[in-house]
């Protein structure tokens, strides 16, 4: 009986968490609430009482204050089989905000050789982009990945006779001494690390020629963290600023050659509309020595700037 009840409030804890977050959030969205939001967050009253109904989903300081505190709600993340599963069902399927990277990929000479794929679940952009880009048979994808992950991805590759996708351990197993990464992509899931991106890089042997990044929420104010809630399991995440990532990307040798929306996928923090991502972003960066093979963009590639 007592787990039966503890179940049932812990349902309706999860509902009233959603419901005010929701609100908030709807409040975020419209330009008139922000002075009102703003005295929301700073009043010594109210700040606690909404940070207590916001739960999970409130403002964290670190990504490691926010996974202490989703996981006395659920102990399940990314590994969640659900979340497998999905990847697996859109195994080859592609996005609005994959198109500009293939676009800047078609770009890139001599064609990447050695890519690394920083959270690349079960190979979906080598699937996916290889229907289009034909990769050659001497091409090398290195994943890394969560280990449960890794197992279901690995199983696929087996079944799929494909043994250019390599699992590693960490980004210092990339490439060898004699060999370097020539693209280095992330797709969904900068967002969960603690490292900035360059310092992601900066772990490698050598930085690689080429950087993409895709579907990661930025802003324009101070960078945050939050939970991003999965419902069947919740994800420690930050939203940085955006001018900070592209600053950081300039101090260790990069340049941005383009960025664009990612409309599919958005993170608002409740009482904070102006460090929330009202979408994700993506952007391409090469070092400065690399020269660009600038072609006609398709009409059906917009090119914006976060604003």
């Amino acid at each position: 009986m007592d787990n039966q009840r503890s179940s049932v409030l812990g349902r309706l804890r999860l509902r009233q968490i959603r419901f005010v977050s929701k609100t908030l959030e709807t409040m975020g969205t419209k330009p008139r609430y922000e002075a009102f939001l703003r005295v929301l967050r700073s009043n010594f009253v109210t700040r606690p009482l909404l940070e207590l109904a916001l739960g999970f989903r409130r403002r964290f300081d670190s990504l490691s204050e926010a996974r202490r505190v989703a996981d006395t709600f659920t102990t399940w993340g990314h590994e969640h089989p659900t979340n497998v599963a999905r990847h697996v069902e859109a195994l080859e399927s592609l996005r609005e905000s994959d198109y500009p990277v293939l676009y800047y990929w078609l770009q890139i000479r001599p064609e990447p050789r050695q890519v690394l794929d920083l959270g690349g679940n079960v190979g979906n952009l080598f699937y996916a982009y290889h229907r289009h880009l034909r990769f050659p048979c001497d091409l090398k994808w290195d994943i890394v990945e969560l280990p449960s992950v890794r197992e279901a991805g690995e199983r696929l590759a087996i079944e799929r006779k494909e043994n250019r996708i390599r699992y590693i351990d960490s980004l210092r197993c990339a490439a060898t001494e004699e060999e370097e990464v020539d693209l280095f992509l992330s797709s969904g899931s900068l967002q969960y690390f603690d490292e900035s991106l360059p310092d992601l890089l900066l772990q490698l042997r050598q930085l690689p020629s080429h950087v993409i990044i895709n579907r990661v929420p930025v802003c324009n104010g101070k960078e945050i963290c939050t939970v991003q809630d999965g419902w069947t399991y919740l994800v420690p995440c930050k939203i940085q600023n955006v001018d900070a990532l592209v600053s950081g990307m300039a101090r260790i040798g990069y340049e941005l050659v383009e960025n664009w929306e990612a409309n599919e996928m958005r993170q608002l923090v409740p009482l904070y509309p102006e460090s929330s991502a009202f979408r994700y972003s993506g952007f391409y960066f090469r070092k400065r020595s690399i020269e660009f093979n600038q072609m006609t963009s398709p009409t059906s590639i917009s090119r914006r700037m976060i604003h």
